[in-house]
């Protein structure tokens, strides 16, 4: 452990140079300086490095020398970091054609709403609806199924959400519990009955495939509030009818005691 001075400050030359340097280029607000520091110990910066690098130049509005470590070869497995930097990059100098251009890649590459709000907020408003269009149908091929519901809903698109649930039965059940878990909630409150539904099925289902009596009363919860929507329900359309979902519920999971005890 490196120890203070009297003063009460690290005594930078007992550090490692390169460390020493990156510490007084910060002080110095020196992106160059920084680059250097960096440099000595790496020649070939990992892509971890060259952010830092970058967000130096960016820091105090060195654009161009950004764009530089920006344009040279990046692994690809951190693209969303490199694209969020030419964000950055682009928004100090104005350059709003790239700007679309970039905002539009990183919307692609990670499929999140907030993205591709900040896409839209940037295009001319002739551009607006196509793409919003665009970004639904996108959706609607559940090439990754929460992200696609979750898009949906960020859309105010429920109904389509429910449809990709119901007909995509495996894909939803697939589904981390959370994500399920936050999507029957969300169809509750737009009064999405039987996409709701099969959001509790699913997770009834996966707590007592998995056996663990802890998550029972979770089951339990579930299984009341299918009883209770079955009340609601008038036609099941492409799900299986409540009865019929009972008789295998209890083929499957009849020897699961604890289970049944709890809905006595």
């Amino acid at each position: 452990m490196k120890m203070p001075t009297e003063d009460g400050r690290f005594n930078l030359l007992s550090l490692n140079p390169s460390v020493a340097l990156h510490s007084i280029a910060e002080a110095l607000k020196d992106p160059a300086l920084y680059e250097k520091a960096t440099l000595i110990s790496s020649p070939k910066p990992n892509d971890l490095q060259k952010q830092g690098i970058v967000k130096m130049y960016l820091q105090f509005e060195q654009v161009d020398k950004a764009l530089e470590w920006l344009d040279s070869p990046w692994d690809s497995q951190r693209s969303g970091d490199r694209l969020r930097l030419f964000d950055k990059a682009y928004c100090l100098n104005g350059d709003n054609e790239n700007l679309k251009q970039v905002r539009y890649q990183l919307y692609q590459t990670l499929f999140e709403y907030d993205d591709f709000k900040r896409y839209l907020d940037i295009l001319d408003d002739t551009e607006k609806q196509p793409a919003r269009e665009k970004a639904i149908k996108k959706a609607e091929q559940a090439d990754n199924f929460s992200t696609d519901v979750a898009m949906l809903f960020a859309l105010d698109e429920a109904e389509r959400a429910q449809n990709l649930v119901l007909n995509n039965p495996v894909d939803a059940s697939n589904c981390y519990y959370s994500d399920l878990l936050e999507f029957a909630k969300q169809f509750e409150k737009k009064k999405l009955s039987l996409a709701e539904i099969a959001c509790y099925r699913h997770l009834l289902l996966d707590i007592l495939a998995r056996a663990k009596s802890k998550s029972y009363g979770h089951a339990v919860r579930y299984y009341k509030r299918l009883t209770q929507l079955d009340i609601e329900i008038e036609c099941y359309g492409v799900l299986e009818g409540h009865d019929n979902f009972l008789v295998e519920l209890q083929a499957q999971h009849g020897r699961k005691r604890s289970f049944w005890a709890r809905l006595a």
